[in-house]
């Protein structure tokens, strides 16, 4: 392949950008699971669940979307942690 049509390949990719990243949310918060096997990313209103093992392997789990307060307010986490010995996430 040529310089050319690398440059080409590149631009492709780019159109098909999640939506997350198309509208311009960035990771912002990190909380890792000291006794369970998960990892929390927060990006923009929606939390990335990730499974980690002893290998060193992380893999996508699931995803916490549209975070909302009791009454439906959205709202991006401004801190993020684990509790309950590590099986749940909170937000404030």
């Amino acid at each position: 392949m040529d310089s050319e049509e690398e440059d080409e390949g590149q631009g492709e990719e780019d159109d098909e950008l999640p939506e997350a990243l198309a509208n311009g949310d960035k990771n912002s918060q990190l909380a890792v699971g000291f006794k369970g096997d998960r990892s929390y990313v927060v990006r923009g209103n929606n939390i990335g669940v990730f499974r980690h093992s002893g290998d060193q392997d992380v893999k996508y789990y699931a995803t916490i979307g549209n975070i909302a307060n009791p009454k439906g307010v959205k709202f991006n986490p401004k801190k993020v942690g684990t509790q309950t010995f590590d099986t749940k996430c909170c937000t404030f």
